[in-house]
């Protein structure tokens, strides 16, 4: 009945677990298969509706509440859309927790990708040195894999973060081995632009005519293959390295080369033109181009092209009545341009403590939200939990039990079969004693019957090798019994690492009987001749540690007593014993007992 009532109880408790297991993991579910169709349906959209597709992947409120998985597909689509739509990225904890989920169940390809959108990510943060470590982890795998155009890519980010922390040099250096990589990955329009951002960083570094021949280099590479904006974007970079240069002539042809073939995106090149013309005093010119500008710049759908480009106009009118000795509107239109930089910065700087709010109140948000779902799932949590632990702590005890029964009955097993060897090794001895006395009397008799008995001495001799063998073996027997018993471990174990004389006594009545018992039941002879020798209770107690052969340190910390007080007891131990003047210790004496 007992065993039929323990198996009911398991069987309860394995099925409640098994339901609130059921219970949670189709809540989960749930919930997890609505965010898996966003995500499905904005992969399809992805390279054709990139638009649509951000609507459905930033509908996610709460990605934080994603499995790692849904995560780490979120964040890859919205870096991929944000390559595309110069959208945001996801924040860098969002970044974090997909790398840790690509680096154990993704391709090479998508962890050197993620990792380059958490190096960005980092940037924004304005947290430089962890976005270069990002950035330089990322090209490592980009490179292992022979991904060259990620890594040009990667260097190309790498770049723009030296050019933002006006490290010149190194920020062409970048470009250049971006550049590099998009020859090798035959990417020949990312190539004309890496070397465009090279000369840029050249001619920033006071070194305009390498400036110009990476420039130069750029427009034949995109020429061939590019529309007219990304050819445009290279020729005004030519044209402000003239410009730089002094060879305004050379600038003024590459700004209206520029005009023309890419209007209406050609605000900077009007504004750089009317700073030639500034330069070279031509003004009524400077106020045409200033003029078409501004006229440009008004049309509604090209409103947000450049917010710089007003600025840049305020600041040519002023330099433009300066020029013509009108200071009082040059100093109206100086007012003007600080007030409307000013403002621009104020939005500016608002933006960036509205983001950084934003960031916040999402961090927030998020902890909350975790919070609340920790909570929601507290007691399903718990409950699963502790029936978890009463199942495992009665298998647990079940099981070292077992194993504390199987252990007491081997040893009790092999504790019979020691003692009944050492029996038999007994009972072999006294039958060998009793062959050799008689063989000793025959012997005697045949001596003084003077008959030849040099067979019978022969007999003699082996019987009493045949002892002292058996003698051996039950001495052996009587040792490995004593050393492999629990007591002496204990006291071995107890008698180590303790200083003699600075604690109370280790051992108890328990220890004492058992050590008694342990040698009443493997030495015999020696525990009758204790017994008969009128030994104190201490006196008892040193003679039966001397049986384990301690030292008198060892002796000392089993005791609970000073070293010197160890010597007067076995001093006293020598004299009941009659070894005073012998060269034997107490020890071997004992033994000797057993011969």
């Amino acid at each position: 009945m007992k065993t039929k009532a323990r198996y009911m109880y398991r069987f309860l408790v394995y099925a409640i677990t098994f339901i609130f297991f059921l219970t949670g993991l189709f809540s989960c579910q749930e919930k997890a298969s609505i965010a898996t169709y966003q995500l499905t349906q904005a992969h399809k959209l992805l390279y054709t509706h990139p638009e649509q597709a951000y609507l459905l992947l930033d509908s996610i409120e709460y990605p934080e509440n994603l499995n790692a998985q849904q995560n780490a597909r979120w964040c890859m689509m919205m870096g991929q859309i944000a390559d595309t739509l110069h959208t945001d990225l996801p924040y860098s904890h969002q970044l974090e927790r997909a790398v840790h989920y690509y680096q154990h169940k993704g391709s090479a390809n998508e962890q050197a990708r993620i990792l380059l959108y958490l190096g960005r990510a980092y940037v924004e943060d304005g947290n430089y040195e962890d976005a270069m470590h990002t950035y330089l982890k990322a090209q490592d795998i980009a490179l292992k894999i022979k991904d060259f155009n990620l890594a040009g890519y990667i260097n190309s980010y790498m770049g723009d973060m030296y050019e933002f922390k006006a490290m010149y040099p190194k920020a062409k250096d970048k470009y250049l081995q971006a550049a590099d990589f998009f020859k090798f990955a035959k990417n020949q329009r990312s190539q004309a632009f890496a070397l465009r951002d090279a000369g840029r960083q050249a001619a920033f570094s006071d070194s305009l005519n390498i400036g110009l021949h990476y420039m130069q280099e750029a427009e034949k590479l995109i020429r061939p293959i590019g529309n007219l904006s990304d050819i445009g974007s290279i020729i005004n970079g030519i044209g402000n390295i003239f410009q730089m240069k002094g060879e305004y002539a050379k600038a003024k042809n590459c700004f209206k080369q520029t005009i023309k073939e890419n209007y209406p995106y050609c605000l900077p090149d009007f504004l750089a033109l009317s700073h030639i013309y500034i330069q070279e005093n031509q003004l009524d010119s400077a106020r045409l181009c200033l003029q078409a500008a501004e006229q440009l710049n008004n049309n509604t759908k090209l409103t947000n092209l450049n917010e710089d480009i007003p600025i840049g106009m305020l600041q040519a009118r002023a330099l433009i009545e300066e020029k013509k000795h009108n200071y009082k509107q040059a100093l109206t239109y100086l007012k003007e341009y600080i007030e409307l930089s000013d403002s621009i910065m104020f939005l500016r700087s608002q933006n960036e403590v509205i983001t950084a709010e934003k960031k916040y109140n999402q961090s927030k948000l998020s902890a909350e939200n975790k919070r609340l779902k920790l909570i929601k799932h507290r007691y399903f949590t718990g409950g699963i939990l502790l029936l978890l632990f009463a199942s495992l702590m009665t298998i647990i005890y079940q099981l070292r039990l077992n194993k504390k029964n199987k252990k007491i009955n081997h040893q009790e097993l092999e504790l019979q079969n020691k003692n009944a060897k050492l029996n038999m090794l007994a009972k072999d001895l006294a039958l060998n004693k009793a062959e050799l006395q008689n063989l000793s009397l025959k012997i005697a008799e045949q001596q003084r019957l003077n008959i030849d008995n040099v067979l019978l001495e022969t007999q003699y001799v082996e019987k009493q090798q045949e002892t002292k063998n058996l003698n051996l073996q039950i001495q052996q027997q009587r040792l490995q019994l004593f050393q492999e018993a629990n007591i002496t471990k204990r006291l071995y174990r107890l008698s180590e690492k303790i200083v003699a004389g600075k604690q109370k006594p280790l051992l108890g009545n328990k220890d004492w009987a058992a050590i008694e018992t342990l040698i009443r039941s493997i030495y015999p002879p020696i525990y009758e001749f204790l017994q008969n020798n009128n030994l104190t209770d201490k006196e008892q107690q040193c003679a039966y540690l001397s049986v384990f052969g301690f030292d008198t340190n060892r002796e000392a910390v089993l005791l609970g007593v000073q070293v010197d007080s160890v010597n007067k007891y076995r001093s006293r131990v020598r004299q009941k014993l009659q070894l005073t003047g012998q060269k034997i210790n107490i020890h071997d004496f004992l033994h000797s007992l057993l011969d």
